[in-house]
């Protein structure tokens, strides 16, 4: 079995193996039943949480940067025409207008990321950076070319609950690429050692 395989969120039966099963299934009003341990699910589960383990994970809204904040928006419209299916042809009567974010327009968001394992830590990195290849897309019309986007990590901050009760400031660390080459070789070792998540 792989140590990174994932379930199948929309399984209608407990997670008994890698290829099969939901993390945390349960039926209506049976919650308790449900396979609550946190090293019988996936690691994708582990991170983004399932039916009964909650996320580790947030992700705040993306707006627009600060200094591109102008009127009029950086917004375009296009055209387009619906397609017929079968007839492969543009159908009658269907043209429509849609709008597009313009290219090189800049988005801030924040991700926040509860008592992490440095492991999935790296997990959620080669996620960020399969957007950030081109492997993955945001949003409609990603056939055509829309949604690609590139990251760029402004700063990692770090709050110790320890060093919160006895008011000592969060830690800012400036050198990101350092302390993510952290989260990857963890990550890497972690996949050395192999599955720990699942007991077939």
């Amino acid at each position: 079995s792989h140590p990174l395989w994932p379930c199948d969120p929309h399984h209608e039966a407990p997670r008994e193996s890698d290829r099969d099963g939901a993390c945390g299934f349960h039926k209506s009003n049976q919650r308790a039943h449900a396979e609550a341990s946190i090293d019988r699910h996936c690691p994708v589960c582990r991170l983004f949480g399932s039916r009964v383990l909650a996320s580790h994970v947030r992700i705040t809204d993306a707006r627009v940067h600060a200094d591109q904040r102008v009127a009029p928006p950086p917004i375009e419209i296009r055209d387009s025409v619906g397609i017929d299916r079968d007839l492969r042809t543009a159908r009658n009567g269907l043209k429509y207008d849609f709008e597009v974010v313009s290219p090189g327009t800049r988005f801030a968001l924040e991700v926040f990321v509860d008592n992490p394992e440095p492991w999935l830590m790296g997990l959620l990195l080669v996620a960020f950076e399969q957007l950030d290849e081109g492997f993955a897309a945001l949003g409609g019309f990603s056939s055509r070319g829309l949604g690609r986007v590139r990251w760029r990590w402004a700063e990692l901050r770090s709050i110790d609950a320890r060093a919160l009760l006895v008011g000592k400031p969060e830690t800012v660390h400036t050198d990101v690429d350092r302390v993510f080459a952290g989260y990857r070789e963890a990550l890497a070792k972690h996949l050395e050692e192999g599955p720990t998540h699942v007991q077939a």
